[in-house]
């Protein structure tokens, strides 16, 4: 008894498919021994990792095929896959005994010549209050060849040159309406040379009413001791009230604290507003250089309300 098989074709779908593209695969085999014995059909990839394996056979002197498939690699060039046939041998590693036959093939992945632009992600707030702006962000991937990306949403756009296979973060910035409601957003993503549509997308922003943007009313300055040795350092919390209690839309808010000695600027200190707590809290420590007594002042607003240089000199 003679087990025996040769591969007599492998057709392909495409020899040149584009990046990412799926290729149609059918290799036809005959029986040339004379048993009606099943073997083992391998795929390996170009990095020579089994992508298919399966069981198949046909009578002897009968033709048989598998069909099957893969996805071209993402970048251009030329690849090589083989296809194997294989005896089925169970006291081997994996059952896989020896070749019958095998076969080579090569495609030739291209870049295509126009932009491919796909919306991978939209990045928006739930919920903004009415009249604020809010940004979102909008990746995009070019699966197609280079090319210039419009991102538009609502009349607000922006543009950006993405390469085969890059993806890029466009941001957008946009004022929520002033009534409260459920307001719904549709994203687009057009070829900025042809005005052609290539992807859209949408998301939805629950707009609450506007409340009073957050400020400092009133800093409370306690310090842990009135009068200290030269050299060591006393401690001074620092309470800042807020005209209102902050929500969860006021998370990432913070509040800058300037801290003054004799009337020279030490330091900016940023402290993050707390949800639900309409007071900031601070211990800041002080170690005066000289005898004697010292001024020591605090001011301290919002980042918004806060400006760039010292405020309590």
């Amino acid at each position: 008894m003679v087990l025996s098989y040769e591969i007599v074709r492998v057709e392909l779908s495409t020899t040149t498919p584009a990046p990412g593209e799926w290729v149609g695969l059918k290799v036809v085999f005959r029986n040339t021994g004379d048993e009606a014995v099943n073997v083992w059909y391998l795929l390996y990839g170009p990095g020579g990792d089994v992508i298919e394996k399966s069981m198949v056979g046909c009578y002897p002197g009968d033709e048989g095929f598998s069909t099957s498939g893969f996805y071209a690699p993402t970048a251009p060039g030329s690849y090589t896959y083989r296809v194997e046939l294989r005896e089925v041998d169970p006291s081997a590693p994996d059952h896989l005994g020896r070749v019958l036959d095998s076969a080579e093939f090569t495609i030739t992945v291209q870049a295509p010549s126009n932009p491919r632009f796909l919306i991978v992600s939209v990045t928006a707030p739930d919920r903004v209050r009415a009249g604020e702006e809010f940004a979102v962000q909008v990746a995009v991937r070019n699966d197609g060849g280079p090319g210039v990306a419009t991102v538009c949403i609502d009349s607000k756009c922006a543009q950006g040159g993405l390469s085969h296979g890059s993806t890029e973060t466009f941001v957008i910035v946009l004022t929520a309406p002033s009534t409260p409601g459920s307001y719904s957003y549709t994203v687009r993503v057009l070829d900025a040379s042809t005005g052609d549509l290539h992807d859209t997308s949408g998301f939805t922003v629950e707009v609450v009413p506007a409340r009073e943007p957050l400020r400092v009313v009133s800093i409370r300055v306690v310090p842990s001791r009135t009068e200290i040795p030269l050299g060591e350092a006393v401690d001074i919390r620092v309470e800042a009230t807020l005209n209102r209690v902050p929500d969860e839309l006021d998370e990432g808010e913070r509040v800058g604290v300037d801290l003054c000695v004799d009337g020279e600027w030490i330091d900016r200190y940023w402290l993050p507003v707390k949800v639900g707590s309409a007071t900031v809290t601070a211990t800041l420590t002080v170690t005066p250089s000289t005898e004697g007594s010292h001024v020591i002042r605090v001011c301290a607003d919002t980042a918004e309300n806060m400006p760039p240089g010292p405020t309590c000199t």
